[in-house]
C-alpha cells in the first residue's frame, strides 16, 4: 500500500521492499523492475518517495499501455481523435457512458414546467410571460421571432423547495430551482408570477 508506505514512521528497509513489482498474469508471475536491475535496489527510508512515484507511474500508466494503445487505436477508427480537444474529461465522460440522475432532473423539470403552464389559465399565463419577457403578450410572428430565444435555466441552491423561480428579463431566461415535485414547481411559480414584484423577482 503506497499511502502506508509514505506514512509509515518505523525502518522501511525492514519491509523488503525493492525498485520492483510482483504481478500474476493468467497464472505466470513476473517482476517489473521500476528502474534497471531494480529487483536488487532495497526501498529505503531516503528512496521512498521515488520509489511510490515509479509504482504509481507504473499502476496509472505501464500496466495498462498496452490496452490503452488498442483503445485508442479501435478509437481512430470511429472517431476524429482532433474532433475530441474540445472537450474536458467529464464532458468526455457523458458523451461515452451517458448521465444519470443529473440528466433525468432536468428533463423531470422541464415536463413540470410545460405541465403547469398547461393547467394555468390564460391570465396565469399571460402574468407568466410578462414575468419572464417583461411583455404580456405572446410575440405578433410567434416565439421563433423571440430575440434573444425564450431558455429555462436550471439552478441548483440549497433548499431549492423553499426558493421562488425569477427570470432575467433582458435575456427572456426563466431560473427555475431544482424543485424535489411537480407540486411545489407549481405553487412557486404561481406564486411568483402573481406576486407583482416585478423586477424585484427579476
Amino acid at each position: 500500500n503506497l499511502m502506508f508506505l509514505k506514512t509509515y514512521d518505523g525502518d522501511v528497509s525492514d519491509l523488503g521492499l525493492t525498485f520492483s513489482i510482483g504481478q500474476d498474469c493468467f497464472g505466470v508471475h513476473k517482476e517489473v523492475e521500476l528502474v534497471p536491475g531494480g529487483s536488487s535496489v532495497g526501498v529505503t527510508g531516503d528512496n521512498r518517495y521515488r520509489y511510490i512515484h515509479l509504482a504509481a507511474h507504473y499502476y496509472l500508466n505501464g500496466q495498462i499501455a498496452r490496452q490503452s494503445a488498442a483503445f485508442v487505436a479501435g478509437l481512430r477508427d470511429v472517431v476524429d481523435v482532433k474532433m475530441l480537444h474540445m472537450f474536458n474529461e467529464p464532458e468526455l465522460q457523458v458523451l461515452i457512458s451517458g448521465t444519470t440522475s443529473a440528466f433525468d432532473m432536468e428533463v423531470r423539470l422541464s415536463c413540470w414546467l410545460w405541465k403547469a403552464l398547461e393547467s394555468f389559465s390564460p391570465s396565469e399565463r399571460g402574468l407568466f410571460l410578462r414575468f419572464v419577457t417583461s411583455c404580456q403578450r405572446a410575440p405578433v410572428l410567434g416565439f421563433h421571432s423571440l430575440h434573444p430565444p425564450f431558455c429555462v435555466q436550471k439552478i441548483s441552491i440549497r433548499n431549492d423547495d423553499v426558493k421562488l423561480p425569477s427570470a432575467a428579463t433582458c435575456f427572456n431566461t426563466l431560473k427555475l430551482p431544482t424543485y424535489s415535485s411537480y407540486k411545489v414547481l407549481r405553487e412557486k411559480l404561481l406564486t411568483a408570477i402573481t406576486s407583482g414584484a416585478g423586477f424585484e423577482m427579476t
